[in-house]
C-alpha cells in the first residue's frame, strides 16, 4: 500500500532499516549516508518508463566511505533521481537493482538538518504525484529551479 497517494501518482516511502536488514542477508550490505528515499510510480511522465527512485544522502563523512566529491559550497546533501526499467517490477528492497542510467538529475542542496533534506525531497514527491513535477528528463530545469544545476556537465 503506498504511503501517498494523489490524482496522477503514487509513492512510497523507503524504509532504511528493511533495506538493511535485507542486503545483510543477501551479503550486500555496505556502509551508506542515505538519509530518505522514495519509490514513485509517474505513469503520465514518460511512454516507457512510470517508476521512479529519488534517493537523498547527506554529505559528512562516514567511517568507511570514500569523501563525498563536493560539486556546490557548502553542501550538506545529494539527491539523485533515476528512472526504474519497466522490465522488471520495482522492488522496495532494493529500488535501485533496476535503475536505468545515467540518473535523470542530482543536485547537491544545503539543509539545515537531516529532516529538512527529507521534507524538501517529500515536496518534490508530492508535486510529482499530483502532476506539477515531472521527473523525466525533458524537466530538467525544473529540477534545477527547485535545487540548483551544480552538478551538471
Amino acid at each position: 500500500m503506498p504511503d501517498k497517494e494523489q490524482r496522477h501518482g503514487r509513492a512510497w516511502r523507503l524504509d532504511n532499516k528493511a533495506i538493511e536488514e535485507y542486503h545483510r542477508k543477501k551479503g550486500t550490505w555496505h556502509p551508506h549516508t542515505s538519509v530518505c528515499g522514495w519509490l514513485v510510480e509517474a505513469l503520465w511522465a514518460h511512454p516507457l518508463w512510470g517508476y521512479y527512485c529519488i534517493a537523498c544522502y547527506h554529505l559528512r563523512q562516514v567511517e568507511g566511505i570514500k569523501d563525498p566529491k563536493i560539486y556546490l559550497e557548502d553542501a550538506t546533501h545529494e539527491m539523485v533521481l533515476f528512472a526504474l526499467s519497466p522490465d522488471e517490477a520495482p522492488n522496495l528492497l532494493d529500488p535501485m537493482a533496476t535503475h536505468l542510467t545515467p540518473s535523470n538529475f542530482a543536485a547537491q542542496f544545503i539543509a539545515g538538518t537531516d529532516i529538512q533534506a527529507e521534507q524538501k525531497i517529500e515536496k518534490c514527491v508530492d508535486e510529482i504525484i499530483m502532476g506539477i513535477l515531472s521527473p523525466d528528463t525533458d524537466f530538467l530545469r525544473e529540477w534545477v529551479k527547485r535545487f540548483n544545476g551544480a552538478m551538471l556537465k
